[in-house]
């Protein structure tokens, strides 16, 4: 509602204006020095071009606080508002300005059109880099649990498969050593390695998009070491974060 009243006071003000009835206030915003990025190319520098532009903003502006209701026209009017903010972002620097409505219009998307969208992006990637890595975790500690429910949410493209190593679904993940998955989260790499504790998050790492800028440095020497012996302590204490309770013996880690 907020963005759609955005836009209607927008078109109501500027309907009021001369130059924009006249179809020239295109040409002097894209020439406002204080705000200049590029310039249109001189093929587009004729009165004709900056008459369609100019009442083409009208339109667009008009239609993106009324037909954008109408769900036959709302994914029409939604590309012709991200080709106008593309437009300006081109030729005026308004930091973040154009962006911020840009990224609103995913609240105009049907959650069932995001959904098969998202699902085919990650049945491409999955076509295009192989099936996902399968992640071997305890199901019956809640910290681990809480873990992998974080990595399952960053991992955006369905890069993981996580397994509950403790239920019937085990039999998947093959030749896993299962008492040192009793110790350690373990991911299973391409060529059939198992990889556990730090040296799986570092593998991880590389793999989720929105953490992806932390695993150059987790390759700094040094860094992995640190990491085992903070794994190893986080791992030891498992039992006592977030609560729960645990009855297998590999819980009953001496703490000295």
């Amino acid at each position: 509602m907020q963005l759609c009243i955005a836009y209607g006071h927008t078109w109501y003000c500027k309907i009021q204006g001369d130059r924009w009835n006249d179809g020239t206030a295109v040409y002097y915003a894209v020439r406002y020095e204080d705000l200049v990025r590029f310039l249109l190319p001189r093929i587009f520098d004729q009165l004709p071009v900056y008459q369609i532009l100019t009442w083409g903003t009208l339109v667009i502006e008009f239609a993106l606080w009324t037909l954008i209701w109408y769900r036959p026209t709302r994914y029409w009017v939604l590309l012709a508002g991200l080709s106008l903010h593309i437009g300006i972002e081109y030729c005026m620097n308004l930091p973040m300005f154009e962006w911020v409505f840009m990224f609103t219009y995913f609240l105009f998307i049907y959650p069932e059109d995001l959904s098969r969208s998202w699902t085919y992006v990650k049945t491409w990637i999955e076509c295009k880099f192989g099936e996902p890595y399968k992640l071997a975790y305890d199901g019956d500690c809640l910290f681990c649990v809480r873990v992998v429910g974080l990595i399952h949410r960053l991992d955006i493209f369905g890069r993981l498969r996580p397994i509950d190593f403790r239920a019937e679904e085990r039999t998947e993940l093959g030749d896993i050593d299962m008492d040192r998955a009793e110790k350690e989260l373990l991911v299973k790499t391409r060529k059939g390695e198992w990889l556990g504790g730090f040296y799986a998050f570092r593998f991880i790492a590389w793999r989720l998009p929105l953490i992806a800028i932390i695993a150059p440095f987790l390759l700094i020497p040094g860094v992995a070491q640190l990491g085992e012996e903070i794994y190893k302590f986080v791992a030891a204490r498992r039992q006592f974060i977030l609560g729960g309770t645990c009855s297998h013996e590999s819980c009953k880690v001496a703490i000295s």
